[in-house]
């Protein structure tokens, strides 16, 4: 099961991930120094029955939306943040539209720092949170409030977390291996290490493997899942790869890790259905420059439609894209204003 935070900037998404945890979920120097996460970091959380489920805490500024989409790319279950001092800010409700759109299924809003406020301001708070998650697509439970300085309503999350679970899903391991790639590490004794999500199929040491779109190849040296080595790792899975002959230098976030026999290659044209919000400030239109965001990449391209589509509506458009990426039919996406 992955776990993803979401919410806006400062409202206490990786103290509560450390809370949960016990891991510094703030590990830069710039992060410790500005007070706020600046990039994905992962940790793992143990369950009651021993399964280890994994936690991605993301960004929550403005300018980091990026990263935030990335993160939340191939998640179970969504925990959208809330102070209590603040309720819903601007990142909250762009963070929801996200995860609508990546098409998330379950969420629990986590309405934190209850200890900063009085109880009155806090009825009011969850009101307007009921009333905002109730036209949501995503299946939300009622919030809980919680603290982490106090303690308040930690028990109560973690068994919500454990009466969670995604579902059996078919192992998969018999489709097409990809893997987007949101950290690269070079770490000593292994090498350069990449780590994601299991999109489909499965990897395993040995395996030949190829960076798309840059095309850069290598060999599996070992697999990990939350930091202990396994046979494989498959669908739905976080996993580190530790790849032989690698330069960590030419790898970033955005590249799919795919197996090189399997008939996978990067495009630059794109055909979708692409759903407006009806919050969006323009239509789009004909020649309009977007950013595409799937799986951990981001993209420049130009929409290319017969009609405009309208904030609120849908329609069927080809994408220009100025850098090539891995897509697949089905695939949910992200398009920003440039």
């Amino acid at each position: 099961m992955i776990i993803g935070t979401a919410g806006h900037v400062d409202h206490g998404k990786s103290a509560l991930v450390e809370a949960l945890t016990g891991r510094d979920m703030d590990p830069l120097p710039d992060e410790r120094r500005r007070g706020i996460t600046l990039d994905l970091h992962v940790a793992p959380l143990t369950l009651s029955d021993g399964t280890v489920a994994g936690i991605v805490d993301v960004p929550g500024h403005e300018d980091l939306v990026r990263t935030m989409i990335a993160g939340a790319a191939g998640i179970d279950l969504a925990l959208l943040v809330i102070a209590a001092n603040e309720g819903i800010m601007p990142q909250t409700r762009e963070h929801l539209v996200v995860l609508e759109e990546l098409g998330i299924a379950r969420g629990i809003p986590v309405v934190t720092k209850a200890d900063l406020v009085d109880a009155d301001w806090l009825s009011l708070i969850l009101d307007e949170l009921k009333s905002w998650l109730g036209s949501s697509r995503i299946d939300f439970s009622p919030p809980l409030v919680v603290s982490v300085r106090s303690g308040q309503g930690l028990d109560e999350l973690r068994a919500m977390i454990e009466a969670f679970r995604p579902g059996d899903r078919p192992s998969g391991e018999d489709d097409l291996s990809r893997m987007p790639v949101d950290r690269v590490l070079s770490i000593p004794g292994a090498g350069t290490v990449l780590t994601g999500t299991i999109s489909s199929g499965r990897f395993q040491p040995g395996d030949p493997i190829q960076l798309l779109p840059s095309r850069v190849e290598g060999r599996i040296r070992s697999v990990e899942r939350h930091g202990a080595g396994v046979a494989s790792v498959r669908r739905g899975e976080r996993a580190a790869i530790a790849v032989a002959g690698l330069d960590a230098g030419a790898v970033h976030r955005g590249e799919v890790v795919v197996r090189p026999d399997q008939g996978w290659d990067s495009t630059e044209v794109l055909d979708a259905t692409i759903r407006l919000t009806p919050e969006s400030p323009l239509p789009l239109t004909r020649g309009l420059r977007l950013r595409f965001c799937l799986g951990t990449a981001e993209v420049l391209g130009r929409i290319q439609t017969a009609a405009p589509i309208r904030p609120g509506e849908q329609g069927v458009a080809r994408i220009l894209l100025e850098s090539p990426l891995v897509a697949r039919g089905g695939d949910r996406f992200v398009v920003r204003s440039y």
